[in-house]
């Protein structure tokens, strides 16, 4: 009977957390006007010297203000962010491209992801944020002189 009783509290307490109100304005349930931002494509890397130049698919949506680059050196390894990429303010521009120029050493291979950042917007507690869309595949590349 005890179990009864405390299952029956378990299932009233996840029941009644079902009906949270939303109050973050990046939540795309709670806010019709947000938009997730698409996955980018196309990402490809090149080296040469000790650096690393990441080239992907601009992201044509009016939305997309920006673009976090990531890194690792493994392949199931933490992701670091490297950069923040600005979005091309020419709408005929259809490549963004960034060259990694931090201390890369040779013969490593190095993992690269990127993912589209709306443009910031002014949020209550946080400030000015955007919001990240889904990782790209990764891509990797081999630093070589």
């Amino acid at each position: 009977m005890m179990r009864y009783i405390l299952f029956m509290i378990l299932i009233l307490g996840m029941l009644s957390a079902c009906s949270l109100e939303r109050n973050n304005p990046l939540d795309p349930q709670a806010n019709p006007d947000i938009k997730i931002p698409p996955e980018v494509t196309g990402l490809t890397l090149s080296s040469a010297g000790f650096t690393v130049t990441a080239r992907w698919h601009r992201v044509n949506d009016e939305s997309i203000g920006s673009y976090y680059l990531y890194s690792c050196m493994t392949h199931n390894g933490v992701y670091e962010r490297i950069a923040v990429v600005e979005q091309p303010s020419n709408p005929y521009v259809f490549e963004v491209i960034y060259t990694d120029e931090r201390i890369l050493l040779p013969f490593n291979f190095y993992y690269y992801k990127v993912s589209a950042v709306t443009k910031p917007i002014q949020h209550p507690t946080l400030g000015m944020v955007g919001l990240e869309g889904k990782l790209s595949d990764l891509n990797y590349v081999q630093v070589v002189e």
